[in-house]
C-alpha cells in the first residue's frame, strides 16, 4: 500500500500526515529504511493531540489548497464522520474493515479522485514548491528587516502570455478557479474550453 501511495506521490500527489499521536513515537516509524515512505515524502505533518479537523484546516492554509481538492483516509469512524460533518467539501471515503481490503481501496480512491484527471509537469514539483514556499515563509517570519530579505532571495519576475507550452496548466488553473461557477467558456489559443 504505501509502494501505491509513493507512487501516486511522485505522480503528483501531495501527502500530508494528521496523527492524534506523540511525535517521539512517530518519527522512529518514518525514518525505518525498510518502509517505502519517509517523512520527506510528506508536504506536511501534523502530528499532536489537537482535534483533527483543526490540523487539517492548518495543513489546508499552509499547502493553500482547497478543502475539495483533498483527500482524507482514516480508520477511525468517529474521525471520518467528524470531518465529513465539519468540512464538509473533503472526500472522505469509507475505510475498509479488513486488512486485505486495504490495497484495492487505496488504489481505487487514488485513482479515481486523483490520477484520472490531467497531470502537467508543475503537479510532479508541487510537494518541492509547498516545502520552498514553507522554507520562504519561516525566513521571512523570522527576518527582523523585510526588505533585506526580499533582496536575498534574488526573486525575479517572468511575464508570458499565453505560452503554448503551458496551455495545459493554464486549463487548469481556470477549471480550478471557476469551481463553483454554472458555466463558463474560456477561450484559448486555437481550443476553447468548457468548464461546468
Amino acid at each position: 500500500a504505501q509502494k501505491m501511495i509513493l507512487n501516486a506521490k511522485n505522480a503528483g500527489l501531495m501527502l500530508a500526515i494528521c496523527s492524534k499521536n506523540n511525535w517521539d513515537d512517530i518519527k522512529p516509524i518514518l525514518k525505518n529504511k525498510k518502509m517505502p515512505l519517509s517523512e520527506e515524502d510528506f508536504s506536511v505533518v501534523k502530528v499532536n493531540w489537537n482535534d483533527k479537523v483543526t490540523n487539517i484546516k492548518n495543513i489546508l492554509r499552509e499547502l493553500n489548497i482547497g478543502a475539495d481538492s483533498t483527500l482524507f483516509l482514516d480508520d477511525s469512524e468517529f474521525e471520518r464522520e467528524n470531518v465529513k460533518q465539519r468540512i464538509p467539501q473533503i472526500i472522505v471515503p469509507e475505510f475498509p474493515k479488513y486488512d486485505e481490503d486495504i490495497i484495492p481501496f487505496i488504489n481505487e480512491v487514488i485513482y479515481n479522485n486523483f490520477l484520472k484527471k490531467s497531470i502537467v509537469s508543475e503537479d510532479l514539483k508541487k510537494d518541492d514548491y509547498y516545502k520552498l514556499k514553507n522554507k520562504f515563509d519561516n525566513d521571512r517570519d523570522n527576518s527582523k528587516n523585510i526588505e533585506k530579505f526580499l533582496q536575498q532571495t534574488n526573486m525575479k519576475l517572468v511575464v508570458k502570455i499565453n505560452p503554448e507550452d503551458a496551455i495545459n496548466r493554464i486549463e487548469q488553473l481556470i477549471n480550478k478557479t471557476n469551481h463553483d461557477t454554472k458555466k463558463v467558456f474560456i477561450q484559448l489559443p486555437r481550443s476553447v474550453y468548457y468548464v461546468n
